[in-house]
Protein backbone atom coordinates (compact mmCIF):
# COMPACT_ATOMS: atom_id res chain seq x y z
CA UNK A 1 0.00 0.00 0.00
CA UNK A 2 1.15 3.58 -0.58
CA UNK A 3 1.05 4.50 3.14
CA UNK A 4 3.25 1.55 4.15
CA UNK A 5 5.71 2.41 1.38
CA UNK A 6 5.87 6.01 2.63
CA UNK A 7 6.33 4.78 6.19
CA UNK A 8 9.14 2.44 5.11
CA UNK A 9 10.80 5.28 3.20
CA UNK A 10 10.59 7.57 6.26
CA UNK A 11 12.14 4.88 8.50
CA UNK A 12 14.97 4.35 6.01
CA UNK A 13 15.64 8.11 5.91
CA UNK A 14 15.71 8.23 9.75
CA UNK A 15 18.12 5.29 9.83
CA UNK A 16 20.45 7.06 7.36
CA UNK A 17 20.39 10.22 9.53
CA UNK A 18 21.11 8.23 12.69
CA UNK A 19 24.02 6.51 10.97
CA UNK A 20 25.34 9.93 9.95
CA UNK A 21 24.99 11.25 13.54
CA UNK A 22 26.25 8.08 15.22
CA UNK A 23 29.22 8.31 17.57
CA UNK A 24 32.37 6.94 15.96
CA UNK A 25 34.66 4.17 17.27
CA UNK A 26 36.96 5.52 19.98
CA UNK A 27 34.63 8.42 20.82
CA UNK A 28 33.71 8.86 24.49
CA UNK A 29 29.97 8.87 25.18
CA UNK A 30 27.49 8.73 28.03
CA UNK A 31 25.99 5.23 28.10
CA UNK A 32 22.88 4.18 30.04
CA UNK A 33 23.65 0.78 31.52
CA UNK A 34 20.70 0.26 33.89
CA UNK A 35 16.94 0.13 33.38
CA UNK A 36 16.31 2.95 35.86
CA UNK A 37 16.93 6.68 35.57
CA UNK A 38 18.68 6.96 38.93
CA UNK A 39 21.92 8.91 39.28
CA UNK A 40 24.75 6.64 38.21
CA UNK A 41 22.72 4.78 35.58
CA UNK A 42 24.71 6.64 32.88
CA UNK A 43 28.47 5.99 32.70
CA UNK A 44 31.38 7.27 30.67
CA UNK A 45 32.17 4.76 27.93
CA UNK A 46 33.96 4.60 24.60
CA UNK A 47 32.33 3.42 21.40
CA UNK A 48 33.83 0.28 19.94
CA UNK A 49 31.34 -0.20 17.09
CA UNK A 50 28.02 1.08 15.73
CA UNK A 51 25.68 -1.32 13.90
CA UNK A 52 23.56 0.69 11.43
CA UNK A 53 21.23 -2.21 10.61
CA UNK A 54 20.08 -2.60 14.24
CA UNK A 55 20.97 0.93 15.43
CA UNK A 56 22.94 -0.47 18.36
CA UNK A 57 26.36 0.24 19.80
CA UNK A 58 29.07 -1.85 21.39
CA UNK A 59 30.60 0.34 24.11
CA UNK A 60 33.28 -0.23 26.71
CA UNK A 61 33.07 1.14 30.25
CA UNK A 62 36.03 3.48 30.79
CA UNK A 63 36.52 1.90 34.26
CA UNK A 64 36.14 -1.75 33.22
CA UNK A 65 37.64 -2.48 29.82
CA UNK A 66 37.21 -6.25 30.17
CA UNK A 67 33.74 -6.43 28.61
CA UNK A 68 31.69 -4.94 25.80
CA UNK A 69 28.15 -3.71 26.41
CA UNK A 70 25.62 -3.70 23.55
CA UNK A 71 23.16 -0.81 23.84
CA UNK A 72 20.35 0.62 21.71
CA UNK A 73 20.71 4.03 20.02
CA UNK A 74 18.56 5.66 22.74
CA UNK A 75 20.97 4.60 25.52
CA UNK A 76 24.03 6.33 24.06
CA UNK A 77 24.56 10.10 24.03
CA UNK A 78 27.46 11.94 22.49
CA UNK A 79 29.31 14.30 24.82
CA UNK A 80 29.06 18.01 24.26
CA UNK A 81 31.67 20.03 22.44
CA UNK A 82 30.12 23.20 23.84
CA UNK A 83 29.15 24.42 20.37
CA UNK A 84 25.54 23.30 20.66
CA UNK A 85 24.53 26.42 22.56
CA UNK A 86 22.39 24.50 25.06
CA UNK A 87 24.24 25.40 28.25
CA UNK A 88 22.18 28.35 29.35
CA UNK A 89 21.55 28.96 33.04
CA UNK A 90 18.90 26.55 34.30
CA UNK A 91 19.23 24.04 31.42
CA UNK A 92 19.08 20.34 32.29
CA UNK A 93 22.29 18.37 31.75
CA UNK A 94 24.28 15.47 33.14
CA UNK A 95 27.75 15.83 34.63
CA UNK A 96 30.27 13.38 36.05
CA UNK A 97 30.59 12.82 39.79
CA UNK A 98 34.13 13.86 40.84
CA UNK A 99 36.70 11.03 40.73
CA UNK A 100 34.24 8.66 38.99
CA UNK A 101 32.90 7.83 35.54
CA UNK A 102 29.23 8.00 36.61
CA UNK A 103 26.92 10.79 35.49
CA UNK A 104 24.35 12.59 37.62
CA UNK A 105 21.44 14.83 36.62
CA UNK A 106 22.17 18.51 37.08
CA UNK A 107 21.15 22.01 36.05
CA UNK A 108 23.52 24.59 34.63
CA UNK A 109 24.20 27.06 37.46
CA UNK A 110 25.99 29.64 35.32
CA UNK A 111 26.20 29.99 31.56
CA UNK A 112 29.72 29.31 30.26
CA UNK A 113 31.85 32.10 28.81
CA UNK A 114 33.39 31.07 25.51
CA UNK A 115 36.77 32.12 24.23
CA UNK A 116 36.47 32.43 20.47
CA UNK A 117 39.21 32.35 17.89
CA UNK A 118 38.86 34.09 14.58
CA UNK A 119 40.34 32.11 11.72
CA UNK A 120 42.12 34.00 8.99
CA UNK A 121 42.26 32.75 5.40
CA UNK A 122 45.45 30.77 6.15
CA UNK A 123 43.74 28.75 8.91
CA UNK A 124 45.67 30.42 11.73
CA UNK A 125 43.72 31.67 14.71
CA UNK A 126 43.90 34.99 16.43
CA UNK A 127 42.19 35.68 19.73
CA UNK A 128 39.18 37.84 19.57
CA UNK A 129 35.63 38.37 20.69
CA UNK A 130 32.49 37.25 19.02
CA UNK A 131 29.21 35.64 19.74
CA UNK A 132 28.84 32.71 17.40
CA UNK A 133 30.75 29.54 16.73
CA UNK A 134 31.31 28.20 13.27
CA UNK A 135 33.45 26.05 11.11
CA UNK A 136 35.57 26.77 8.12
CA UNK A 137 38.04 29.54 7.61
CA UNK A 138 35.75 32.55 7.34
CA UNK A 139 34.20 33.02 10.77
CA UNK A 140 34.91 32.57 14.44
CA UNK A 141 35.18 29.04 15.79
CA UNK A 142 35.32 27.62 19.29
CA UNK A 143 38.89 27.04 20.38
CA UNK A 144 39.94 23.65 21.70
CA UNK A 145 40.06 25.10 25.21
CA UNK A 146 36.27 25.51 25.24
CA UNK A 147 35.42 21.81 25.19
CA UNK A 148 32.90 20.75 27.82
CA UNK A 149 34.03 17.15 27.95
CA UNK A 150 32.02 14.88 30.18
CA UNK A 151 28.92 17.08 30.07
CA UNK A 152 25.81 15.99 28.24
CA UNK A 153 22.89 18.27 27.34
CA UNK A 154 19.50 16.74 28.10
CA UNK A 155 17.05 17.78 25.41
Amino acid sequence: TPSSAASSSALHALSRKRTQWAARPGEQVAAKVTRTDENGSWILASVQRFYPDTETYDVQDEDDTSKLIRLPWSHVMRLSTGGEGCFTKGADCMAIFPETTSFYKAKVAKSPVWKLEHMNHHGHGSSGGGTSGGSGGSGPSLSSSTSLSNVVPVV
